[in-house]
């Protein structure tokens, strides 16, 4: 299991696609960029024929690849992945980040991964699948 703790989280949807990455912003370069440090990118196009899968990216390149999106579960501090390439792979990207870019994360997310699982509060709660805008 590849379990990463990262301090800066970014969301983004434009056009056909969404995207989500997790760096550690201490290991950032002049430029702003992230250096060679642990970082977590999800990506995912819309586009025909979708088959549902994501995009993944980290620096162990052994996790790189398009999966399938078994089980994806968000909470306050964390996402868990359950993936699916030839193996079955499991993500756990720890976090913080503000109540405004919590809220931007979980609405690209649920584009992404519509049988997303978000825990709030202590209460589980499933997605429905199409409640989130892809525009």
């Amino acid at each position: 299991m590849l379990e990463l703790r990262l301090d800066h989280v970014k969301a983004a949807q434009e056009g056909d696609g969404g995207q989500v990455s997790f760096d550690d912003c201490r290991h950032r370069e002049p430029s702003g960029l992230p250096s060679d440090s642990p970082c977590f990118l999800s990506q995912r196009h819309f586009e025909e024929p979708d088959d549902g899968s994501c995009y993944v990216e980290t620096l162990d390149e052994s996790y790189c690849g398009h999966y399938r999106v078994l089980q994806a579960t968000l909470s306050r501090d964390r996402l868990y992945l359950r993936l699916r390439e030839s193996a079955v792979v499991e993500v756990s990207v720890w976090f913080a980040t503000s109540d405004q870019a919590f809220a931007r994360l979980r609405h690209v997310l649920k584009a992404m991964i519509p049988h997303l699982v978000t825990e709030e509060r202590g209460r589980r709660r499933r997605d429905r699948a199409g409640t989130g805008s892809r525009g």
